[in-house]
């Protein structure tokens, strides 16, 4: 019921792994894998690393010499679903001047975590007040939503005074968890795996 796309790849290709971003020093490690899908070339490509701000403006940036890197952005502005900034980690594989390949992944610097009885955001005590979502659509049965669709619900929900979404017993596409992202929305992601003891009692 979700979108495949296939995909027949000559150019060189990133395979982009996790982004670890510490909000308190602004430090930014990841990784990548690049796939060549042939011949590689005699002299090494330059691998260009950079951090770009919502307007897309370089905050950091650096020339990997392997697969791990980190950089460290100043002062980074935090994500909340008050204040959702995200920040772009940007991968180019340059060779002779030009761009063989170049593949993006957003982010923001926050932590969730839980102390005791308490939800820190940021370290900072927060509270959550949530709705709950089967993912059900009407019109489709499945829950499949335009990019629209998905920032419509997300903001009646926060204009009714809620600021997270339980996704209840379903996985959605990847888009919507980038979108509440965009739009300062805390998901919780109840995954459908359980096993049920059935017996005469």
């Amino acid at each position: 019921w979700q979108t495949v796309t296939l995909i027949a790849q000559r150019a060189p290709a990133f395979r982009m792994g996790n982004i670890h971003a510490d909000w308190r020093t602004g430090e930014v490690r990841a990784s990548a894998a690049l796939d060549y899908f042939g011949e590689q070339p005699a002299k090494p490509d330059r691998l260009q690393v950079d951090v770009l701000d919502g307007s897309g403006v370089p905050v950091a940036s650096l020339e990997a010499a392997s697969d791990e890197f980190t950089l460290i952005v100043p002062h980074p502005a935090l994500w909340s679903p008050e204040t959702p900034t995200l920040y772009d980690l940007r991968l180019r594989l340059i060779r002779d001047g030009a761009v063989l390949a170049e593949t993006r992944r957003r982010f923001g610097f926050r932590s969730l975590r839980a102390q005791g009885e308490a939800l820190l955001l940021n370290d900072q005590p927060y509270g959550v007040r949530g709705i709950l979502s089967w993912g059900w659509n009407p019109h489709t049965l499945a829950p499949v939503a335009t990019d629209d669709e998905i920032r419509d619900e997300f903001r009646r929900v926060r204009a009714l005074g809620f600021n997270l979404v339980k996704l209840c017993l379903f996985v959605p596409p990847e888009r919507l968890f980038e979108i509440a992202d965009e739009e300062g929305m805390l998901l919780w992601l109840e995954l459908p795996m359980w096993w049920q003891r059935i017996n005469d009692y």
